[in-house]
């Protein structure tokens, strides 16, 4: 017996609620200014994603790197923030290499322990490595901006003083990939006719498109309405 997909209002409410709580935590580290809050959000995130990158594989083959790849990655944003803080880090400018060196060599270690399974093995090394780029290198991007050399936005309410600066385009990053994500939904969801690419996702019709496109736009708009005098400048 087949489970019942859950309905339209309930899927509009899950987001719905993940979204306001995304925003909640993401205001609360804004308004602390705490860098290492940011730090603990980006290991939930990683260790979330790889964690259901591996589930995508049924093959356990696939999974024996799942643990390697998390714990690479988490250490790898770990010395980077350490870097940001003034920890002593060798070679920190070369962070990404080697880490992506240290998965390598953690892999084949593992793999080196059975025998080789021809083109299986070079699969399953292929895909931990991918699953390794696309989430901790890419995302990576992500906290780095955290790092930028950016002007300080004056505080209007303390003159004199400063306001944390490269944490509004964390802000605006957040929002924008948010709308974008409840206007496909919400407008495909109402009016939404005429698929896209129904052979890769059944689900997504060009009326949502436009959707996450609008609220993209409103998103957008909203923090430059909301924060245009304060967003700070890269020197």
């Amino acid at each position: 017996m087949s489970e019942s997909k859950p309905s339209k209002r309930k899927v509009f409410s899950n987001r719905l609620l993940s979204t306001l709580l995304l925003w909640g935590v993401m205001f609360l580290a804004f308004w602390l200014a705490n860098d290492w809050l940011f730090l603990g959000l980006i290991l939930i995130a990683v260790f979330m994603g790889l964690r259901e990158y591996f589930s995508l594989y049924q093959d356990k083959g696939f999974q024996q790197f799942q643990w390697i790849t998390i714990g690479v990655g988490l250490l790898y944003f770990v010395l980077l923030f350490g870097a940001h803080a003034g920890w002593n880090i060798p070679a920190a400018e070369q962070l990404d290499g080697l880490a992506l060196f240290a998965l390598f060599v953690g892999i084949f270690g593992i793999r080196l322990r059975k025998p080789l399974d021809g083109e299986q093995s070079l699969h399953e090394i292929a895909a931990a490595v991918f699953g390794f780029v696309y989430l901790v290198l890419l995302f990576s991007f992500v906290p780095k901006l955290l790092f930028l050399p950016l002007q300080s936005a004056p505080d209007p309410a303390n003159a004199g003083s400063t306001q944390p600066t490269a944490h509004f385009y964390l802000l605006y990053l957040v929002a924008v990939t948010k709308f974008t994500d409840m206007g496909a939904y919400a407008i495909g969801s109402l009016i939404g006719k005429h698929k896209m690419i129904p052979h890769i996702s059944p689900g997504k019709t060009w009326q949502g498109f436009g959707g996450a496109i609008l609220f993209a736009l409103i998103a957008s708009f909203g923090c430059l309405f909301l924060m245009g005098n304060q967003i700070p400048l890269i020197t």
